[in-house]
This record gives C-alpha cells, structure tokens and sequence, in this order.
C-alpha cells in the first residue's frame, strides 16, 4: 500500500499505469462494486458545458466497498480538480501531477465521497474508467465505465425559444389565500437537442401592478433550483389588490447577457360581487333529471370570473305556474374558464318556474325552466315571408307538449322544400322545443312551400309553411360598375363597351362602398341576340365584396355575343356596362 501510494504521490507515468493495467484478471477474480454512482452522480445527464470552466460532481455509491483492493480513476477529457470526503476510509486523493487520474483508498465508500471533474475547453466525449487494483499486487482490472458529454461553451447562450415558462394556474384570489407556481427550466440554442443550463444563470423575476413573487424578486439558481440543475421554480401569490398582474421574466448569464421570457400573467381576482344564470336547456321530461340544464358564472366587482362550487350556491325557492315541477341540484363547479352548472330534477308533474341563486349576499338573476310532457302540437313558419332569388331565410319548427310548453329535447324533426335547398342536414333536432334550418331560395322566382314533420307525433298531419321567391324592386343605383379586357383587378376601367377576341375574358369591377364589406353582390346579366332584342334580366352568380366594397366578374364567350351586366347588393342596382365577342 505504502509504494502503491508513493507512486502516485511521485506522478504516475503513462508507463507506470500501464504496466498496472496490463492484463485484466477473468472476471472472476473480482465482483463487481460500482463504486462510483454513474446514474445520479452525474447531474445534468444531457452534459457540462466544454467551456474549461464548468464542473460535474461524481459521488460515490454509498456503502459501496471495493474489497482489498485500491480504486484508480481515469478521465480521457476534463481534468480531476477536487474530492469531497466523509471523513472515514473509502476516500479519494488527487493524484499530483496526473490531472486525470484520481485513486481511492481501501474502505467502505459513502454518497459523500466525491470526485469533481472540471470541463476541457473543447467540446469531447469523456470516458470515465474505475479500476481495481490488488493491494498485494497484480493486474489492475476494470469494473466500471461511463461517458460525460462536454458540448461547445457557444451554446451558452439562453434560448428564449427552447426556455419553457409554465405556470400550474393563473387565477388567484387577491387575499393571497391561495397561489400557483411558475417553472423555468433553462435551455441553450443547441439544435436539434437543447442543453440544459446549469451554471453561472440568473433568472429575474418581477410582477406588476399587483400580486406578489415568493423567493424574492431577483431569484438565484442555488436559491430555487430544485434539482440543482436547471429549473427555476417561483411562488405567485395575491398581494390585497385585484386585478391583473404580469410577471416578467429573464435571464442573465455571468457574462451579463440578460434574454427575456415570455411573460405570464395572473388575474388576481376580489370576492364574489355577481352570479349569472343562463339556460343550457329551458326544457326536461317529467319524471326525468336534465343535467346541465342551468350554467353559472361567478365574477367580482370589476368583472373577473371567479371559480364558485355549486354546492355551495343557496337555490331560492322556484316560483312555479302550478304545482312544484322541478328541484335543483349541484353539478359542476365553476372554473376561471367554464361556467359552472346545476341540474333540474324533474317530478310527475308537469309545469313551469323560475330558478335563482344566493351566495352570501349575492342574489342571481332567475331563469325560467319547464318539465314538459310528450310533445303533442307543432308549428313552422319562415322568418320572413319574401325572399329574393338566391337569398336566405330562416325556417323554424316550434314543437309543444299538450299544456302549450316547449316539448322535451332531442325530439327527431324532418322537412321537405318544393325548390330550393336547406344549408343543413334534412333532419333536426329539438333544443327548448325548437329547430332550425337556413334556407337557400331558388334563383327562379314563385312560391315555395316547406313541407315538415315531427317523426314522434302520430296525430298530428304533417305541418306547412311558404315563402314566395321574387326580385325586390330595384332601388335607385348606388353601386359602379366598369369593365376592363383581360383578367385583372388594376385595370384600367372604364364604363364604354369593350369588344373581346372570342374565347378571351372581360373584367366587370363593380362597387358598393366599404359599407358592402362581406355581402354578397348578385352578378345580374341580360343578352341581345342578332335580331338586336335584349333577353331579360337574370342573375347568373354572386360575389363577396372585399373590404373596399369591390367585387370582380370574370367572362368569357367562345361564341359571338353580346352582354350587360350589372350588380345587386340588397336590390340596389349598378349601372350597366355592355360587353361584345366577335
């Protein structure tokens, strides 16, 4: 042991170490110790920064004991530069003269021990190699290997894009009751993997105009860093004040290169001021529970939505038209995102009432609520009872029980148009006693008829409603029109007739003024033939107008033809502009 020892003390050569390694024993000349914690020991696990600077600590596997036999370490990148101890046996010493070489006397080893392995300026992998070497002398043999990875120190620089910023909530009462945390985990610009950064990082915070930052406003790594690594951790907390507060956040590096994060922010909300109710349902079967039928959204006196539990809500006793109908039960809580809900339990009677809530002091608007029985009657009618060729209208069917209630939900109802189409499936269903189609008019003008029916109603027929499809009277021009060769939309324009070669287009910009923004303007279009008589008038297509109010018609004709078009917003007319191919 003692010339063990002085070898090292006197530098070990290169010669000398390899005459110890020589041949390695069989494997069965030693058991496996591991005496060196490759897993945990080294922290982070992606890599040290190749900066010469930067450091990995190396513990040791507690109680682990090499046996008679000495421990000799070796690095091929980075250099041995300290050793923690525990003050017993089983310790390490630097070797002098041989920066990468570290031994280790005979003992027992604790987590305690420790070797710490200092970066090469250079970006290399490190391979660390842990011999056993017999006292009594022999063959040294290897018993553990591992790498360290040093990544170039340019990639010191933060990256704002990889850094993740995450926060478990951003809604916080203002008396500081509760709070949230906000993690920063630190990562350079190296692609495609980011490192972790674990030295030499300050990361900044600060909040304004209210709410508090636990961990002091300037928050250091050795203060929050959980893992003594890379992650950042602050505690946001109300400070008295609601409102919205905006945590700010950066990062400064020991070079004094400061990057900024993405800034969070909290809203820091007040007590209870204002319960809103709104129906998710007016309508439930009797003898049945309708579950989110009522919604709730709390918020304070500035208008901050506030989390509210339903159970905690005092339902005032329902007014009702006759008898008691229904009772309320909780449902969901209420969130700072998603209002909250409460269900109608609905008895054998059917009826009608009116639902509020108190919390406190607080009293809730009331919303009315039915329990209905099975449908019986319908009705369906159009929104308006003229429509243009091409326009919408809005076909309601109203479906009610035999007390004149709106009918239970889900109820199947179909329909039937005699000419033009629905922008919907041909079937519906029932919310609050009532569905809904859009219908799209014919471009032919005459009555059309919608024939519907509800596929659970036996005695009633089948029931009507018509519209009559027809022009509106023009209205005195307010629109432009003018016309272009070619396909353009800069021109020029001009009103006069342009003649087009056949098979070649002519542009019509047509104009109704900002005001016409996203209407639809209908390309009207009349036809002279050779005898010279003019066709009437019909409308062939329509256009969305831009945000200036324009729209652009694109035409051609392979054939000789002659043309005058002009555009509809609304029944207000264009002025006309001919166009020929010859």
């Amino acid at each position: 042991m003692r010339i063990w020892k002085k070898a090292l003390s006197t530098a070990m050569s290169a010669a000398l170490l390899a005459s110890l390694l020589g041949t390695a024993f069989a494997s069965s000349a030693f058991a496996a110790t591991n005496v060196l914690n490759a897993t945990s020991g080294i922290n982070p696990a992606s890599g040290v920064q190749a900066d010469g600077i930067s450091t990995v600590v190396i513990a040791a596997t507690a109680a682990a004991d090499p046996g008679a036999n000495t421990v000799l370490v070796t690095t091929s990148a980075g250099t041995f530069v300290a050793v923690g101890s525990d003050g017993a046996l089983g310790t390490f010493s630097l070797v002098t003269g041989q920066p990468q070489q570290v031994s280790g006397s005979i003992g027992a080893y604790a987590a305690t021990d420790t070797i710490t392995l200092r970066a090469p300026s250079a970006p290399a992998t490190g391979t660390i190699n842990v011999y056993l070497i017999p006292t009594g002398g022999g063959n040294a043999v290897l018993d553990q290997t591992f790498t360290v990875s040093f990544y170039a120190s340019g990639s010191t620089a933060v990256s704002a894009a990889n850094t993740t910023v995450t926060a478990s909530g951003t809604t916080l009462k203002a008396d500081g009751s509760d709070s949230a945390t906000v993690t920063v985990v630190v990562k350079d610009g190296v692609s495609p993997t980011p490192n972790t950064l674990t030295t030499g990082i300050t990361v900044n915070a600060s909040i304004t105009p209210v709410g508090l930052v636990a961990n002091n406003t300037v928050v250091t790594f050795s203060q929050v860093s959980a893992d003594n690594a890379s992650t950042y951790v602050f505690t946001v907390k109300g400070s008295g004040l609601s409102g919205t507060g905006v945590l700010a956040l950066s990062v400064t590096t020991t070079a004094g290169v400061t990057t900024t994060l993405p800034p969070v922010s909290f809203v820091f909300t007040g007590s209870l001021a204002s319960i809103k109710l709104a129906n998710a349902s007016t309508v439930g079967a009797v003898s049945t529970t309708k579950t989110d039928a009522i919604t709730f959204v709390g918020k304070d006196a500035a208008g901050n939505v506030i989390p509210v539990t339903a159970a905690s809500l005092l339902v005032t006793a329902p007014t009702y038209s006759t008898g008691a109908p229904f009772t309320i039960t909780a449902g969901s809580n209420s969130t700072a995102t998603a209002a909250g809900t409460l269900n109608a339990v609905c008895g054998a009677t059917a009826g009608t009432g009116t639902v509020a809530v108190t919390s406190g002091t607080v009293v809730s608007n009331a919303v009315p609520f039915n329990c209905s029985t099975p449908a019986d009657t319908y009705s369906v009618k159009f929104d308006k009872t003229t429509v243009a060729p091409g326009g919408q209208a809005t076909i309601t069917v109203t479906v009610k029980d035999a007390g004149g209630r709106p009918a239970p939900d889900g109820l199947t109802v179909t329909i039937l148009v005699s000419s033009g189409a629905t922008l919907a499936t041909t079937a519906g269903v029932t919310a609050s006693g009532v569905a809904t189609w859009t219908f799209l008019a014919p471009f032919n003008t005459g009555v059309v008829t919608v024939l519907a029916s509800a596929s659970v109603l036996t005695s009633s027929s089948p029931q009507s409603a018509s519209i009559s499809v027809s022009a509106p009277a023009p209205l005195p021009g307010t629109g432009t029109n003018a016309s272009a060769l070619g396909v353009t939309t800069s021109g020029p324009f001009s009103t006069t007739t342009k003649v087009a070669a056949l098979g070649r287009y002519q542009t019509f910009k047509i104009s109704f003024g900002a005001g016409a923004a996203g209407q639809t303007v209908g390309i009207w279009v009349q036809t002279k033939n050779s005898a010279g008589v003019w066709s009437s008038s019909t409308r062939v297509t329509g256009r969305v107008a831009d945000s200036s109010g324009n729209v652009y018609y694109y035409v051609r004709n392979s054939s000789a033809a002659w043309i005058s078009l002009r555009g509809d917003l609304a029944g207000s007319l264009s002025n006309a502009v001919q166009g020929r191919w010859r």
